[in-house]
């Protein structure tokens, strides 16, 4: 059995798991792990069948950039309380997802729910011990949700 349906065969769990919060949830919180889960899944198929500028714009991300360094990083405390909520909920869905390069899917969720606050997909490159590692993550207004993205190099990537 190959990696790809070995960590196929382990989504059931990933969504039990998940999924076994939602008494401790809000009603607005289950609504969100709902879309959130469907989401991910979204995410899973689209990046199979699909060009990442494609999906990027189906999710409703900017993915347009031209190679710029970030001086600053965004204090998510400055987002709005449902976007926080928001983010909140993605992370606890992907933290269980069993699929490496988590960070790319759960842009591309987190995402499609801030779209209001018309977020940007950035992909970047660093070298740790001698390889070389992708990173992907959002920014809102410039400004990076991901403390860690100032270790990347951004990559200049165009819907051309």
């Amino acid at each position: 059995m190959g990696v790809a349906r070995t960590r196929a065969a382990k989504l059931p769990g990933v969504l039990l798991r998940s999924w076994r919060l939602v008494p401790q949830l809000s009603r607005t919180d289950r609504r969100e792990l709902a879309i959130v889960t469907v989401l991910s899944l979204a995410s899973e198929v689209g990046l199979r069948w699909l060009p990442l500028p494609r999906l990027a714009h189906l999710f409703g991300l900017a993915f347009d950039r031209s190679a710029t360094a970030l001086d600053d990083v965004t204090d998510r405390a400055q987002l709005p309380e449902w976007a926080l909520r928001r983010l909140r909920i993605v992370a606890i869905v992907m933290r269980r997802w069993p699929v490496d390069g988590e960070c790319l899917r759960q842009s591309l969720v987190a995402g499609h729910r801030l779209r209001r606050l018309q977020p940007q997909l950035c992909i970047g490159v660093a070298r740790v011990d001698r390889k070389f590692v992708a990173h992907a993550w959002l920014e809102i207004q410039g400004r990076s949700l991901d403390p860690s993205s100032n270790r990347y190099s951004v990559l200049p990537l165009s819907m051309e």
